[in-house]
């Protein structure tokens, strides 16, 4: 129940961790970025999807519980 806020700011934090990482030329700002990218389109799912409302439906189905 808690993912969109604690997603949204994992991603921020991966976003600015990977710009700074690619100014000073490090091979790691891509993969960074490319984190805080996924993990914002996967917050942006959660809220589309009403994960409010269905998460807990979603964990009893992944877990079988």
């Amino acid at each position: 129940r808690f993912y969109p806020f604690w997603g949204l700011i994992l991603a921020l934090t991966l976003f600015e961790l990977g710009r700074a990482f690619r100014r000073k030329g490090s091979p790691l700002g891509y993969p960074c970025l490319g984190m805080g990218v996924s993990l914002m389109a996967l917050v942006g799912c959660w809220i589309y999807f009403r994960g409010d409302v269905h998460s807990d439906q979603w964990v009893k189905m992944f877990f079988r519980v």
